[in-house]
């Protein structure tokens, strides 16, 4: 599977023409469907911009530049701010509360508060359980008390995240797609294919998307959305846009995603899913 975004970043280490279709749902769901709709762009075409992350209010969208590197600050007006060089990357950048919490270059942890999100390097993160991590290729859960693998060993896996109630991990496989774990019952749901996993901030399932490349290039990509109780839904079905990375506001009313360095928002629908 095609995964430009992952492997370009792990390898530093060591649109269109015309108007774009406007984020119609696919033909197939039913109007009380999930969907996504009413796309707009809210960053300029020429400014190569990807993987956004919503404030903790849901008024602005911290994303990326070409191959992590730097900080930007989106408003919904269409308003961009650079608040980071490219020492700073945005792999894995978030915001916590009304401060970002990032990483420089050489992966040391540093913090941007407002209004003016100047850097504090050597800034210390919180250190809470459970924790999850990759190790050897597996996905690790330690829960203070002890590690135990929670991937199931038939893949090569990377990129856990916790659930916001901490309930859940959300992990890749290299071949076998997208896995959510219940840690409570232990249990693990296979989703399978797709990419950019991203909690809802209820917890109850997760977006991603499903991308397809001609060997060299992303072609084609969609916005799906998974249910922790096995449920899947296509959100998007687009010809002139390539929705990834997609991420849902806090409220999960707005849904955010690049299509060829450009970031986007729309309306997201899944009250009758959930």
């Amino acid at each position: 599977m095609f995964k430009i975004h992952i492997f370009v970043f792990f390898a530093l280490l060591g649109c269109s023409s015309g108007q774009p279709d406007k984020g119609r749902a696919s033909s197939a769901l039913q109007d009380s469907s999930p969907r996504v709709y009413d796309v707009r762009p809210i960053s300029p075409a020429d400014m190569f911009l990807m993987s956004p992350q919503f404030s903790s209010d849901g008024k602005a969208i911290l994303a990326t530049g070409e191959k992590f590197k730097g900080l930007f600050l989106l408003t919904m007006d269409g308003r961009v701010s650079r608040i980071a060089g490219d020492d700073i990357s945005g792999w894995q950048a978030r915001f916590e509360g009304d401060r970002i919490v990032a990483f420089d270059n050489s992966r040391d942890p540093v913090v941007l508060s407002p209004p003016e999100y100047k850097v504090a390097r050597g800034a210390p993160l919180v250190s809470e359980y459970p924790k999850v991590f990759q190790k050897d290729d597996s996905i690790i859960l330690d829960d203070g008390a002890k590690e135990i693998v929670i991937s199931p060993g038939n893949d090569k896996f990377y990129l856990p995240v916790l659930s916001p109630r901490k309930d859940a991990v959300v992990f890749e496989g290299l071949n076998t797609g997208i896995y959510i774990y219940d840690i409570g019952s232990k249990k693990t749901l296979h989703i399978g294919r797709g990419n950019h996993p991203s909690w809802l901030s209820d917890g109850s399932g997760i977006l991603y998307d499903i991308s397809e490349d001609d060997g060299v290039k992303i072609i084609s990509s969609d916005i799906y959305l998974a249910l922790r109780d096995g449920r899947k839904f296509k959100l998007t079905d687009t010809r002139d846009l390539k929705e990834m990375m997609p991420v849902a506001s806090p409220d999960m009313g707005l849904v955010a995603f690049e299509s060829d360095g450009q970031i986007f928002t729309g309306h997201l629908e899944i009250f009758g899913a959930r």
